[in-house]
């Protein structure tokens, strides 16, 4: 698995000077030299300074379409090849200057908040900023076991039998379809600060969040699109709130699904309240303890691809949907190469049919980003009638 980033930087950004902000950001954060290497005796782990690898699109290429061709470029064990790479798109537009950047990474190097933090870091090198010393990164486990009522959870191990389910609909395993290269279908919009603003407030008062209302509304697409009744939604749960902010990348999430039959637009807030007590529990100290623990008692050091493959379908990857909402990012202001917009996360699980929302609030708007190899516009179109119509409903 890899996932994709994107920021659109104001101000002049070349080629040259990315590179030395790239070659910056690496230094800071050593974690982009490890390498995963297959062996004769299995995968090892390995150290690497070459340069993070950036290429150039054509001046004003629409980024989806880049960050399409990164999804379906995928990274290699060999021993040369990189765990990272960027693309730089200039906007090709006289007069104030722009450019958009796309990070693409391995996902066992980072997740999705990880990947907006390294676009922070990014902005301030290209600013002339100094990144500080070197950054190691630390596994979810190591950061796990700092806190005392988590590694006293995680030292129980894994729970006993799978987590109790409410719906047997989530019992249904995956098909997977093969990584061959084919190039999903992307879609983005991004909300404007009086409706994102409206949609905050109408979560709030209808005792739910904006995570919620985007489960709800992502079940209406899906539902519109593929035509099923019940849907899966598979949502990342961020570790930092139990461990404090990192400073370099790393896998801190967990996961949880939950599942439901949208019913219209009547029900909209009663799905967004249900879909986040649902996942409470996996939100919860004990929880997030067993989760990790199951987790690394399945992914031994002699793990087969297979075993692998079987432990994730009957457990994270039973879905039709990915919501993935980073919350909001700050990134720096005032200096003479600023971010105005960021999309992310872009990632895809090869589950057959899989489709992903991606959200994140940036400058106080909301961006959305749809991701699948069967996606059209009207998943995306569905989904923002959906949280219009809702908010309209709260008023």
């Amino acid at each position: 698995m890899q996932f994709v980033v994107a920021a659109h930087f104001k101000g002049a950004v070349e080629s040259r000077a990315l590179r030395h902000a790239l070659s910056a950001l690496q230094s800071h954060h050593p974690a982009f030299g490890a390498r995963v290497v297959e062996t004769e005796a299995g995968p090892e782990m390995r150290s690497s300074e070459d340069p993070i690898p950036l290429r150039s699109a054509a001046a004003g290429t629409a980024w989806e379409r880049e960050a399409a061709k990164e999804l379906a470029d995928a990274f290699t064990l060999e021993p040369d090849d990189p765990t990272a790479r960027a693309v730089f798109i200039d906007d090709g537009i006289d007069g104030e200057r722009g450019a958009t950047v796309l990070l693409t990474m391995v996902h066992s190097l980072a997740d999705g908040l990880s990947g907006a933090s390294l676009l922070i870091d990014l902005s301030r090198a290209l600013n002339g900023e100094d990144l500080g010393p070197e950054t190691p990164s630390e596994s979810r486990e190591q950061a796990l076991a700092r806190v005392p009522e988590l590694d006293e959870v995680l030292q129980l191990g894994p729970p006993a039998g799978p987590p109790p389910l409410a719906h047997d609909e989530l019992r249904a395993l995956p098909t997977f379809r093969p990584f061959d290269g084919a190039e999903a279908k992307i879609f983005a919009h991004t909300l404007d600060q009086a409706f994102t603003t409206e949609l905050l407030t109408a979560a709030r008062n209808e005792g739910t969040t904006l995570h919620g209302a985007l489960i709800a509304a992502a079940a209406r697409a899906s539902k519109a699109a593929r035509g099923t009744d019940f849907v899966r939604t598979m949502s990342p749960i961020s570790l930092l709130p139990f461990i404090g902010t990192k400073d370099g990348p790393g896998v801190f999430i967990a996961v949880a699904r939950t599942g439901g039959r949208p019913n219209g637009r009547d029900t909209f807030w009663e799905e967004a309240r249900e879909s986040i007590t649902a996942l409470a529990p996996a939100r919860s100290t004990v929880g997030i303890g067993r989760s990790v623990a199951a987790i690394g008692a399945a992914m031994d050091p002699h793990v087969t691809a297979e075993r692998a493959e079987a432990f994730m379908a009957r457990g994270a990857l039973g879905l039709d949907v990915v919501v993935s909402n980073l919350g909001t990012t700050r990134f720096p202001a005032g200096g003479a190469v600023t971010v105005d917009a960021f999309w992310g996360p872009l990632v895809l699980t090869q589950v057959d049919g899989e489709q992903m929302l991606g959200a994140a609030t940036t400058n106080g708007r909301l961006a959305l980003v749809a991701v699948g190899y069967g996606m059209t516009e009207e998943f995306l179109t569905t989904v923002i009638a959906s949280l219009r119509d809702a908010v309209i409903d709260a008023q």
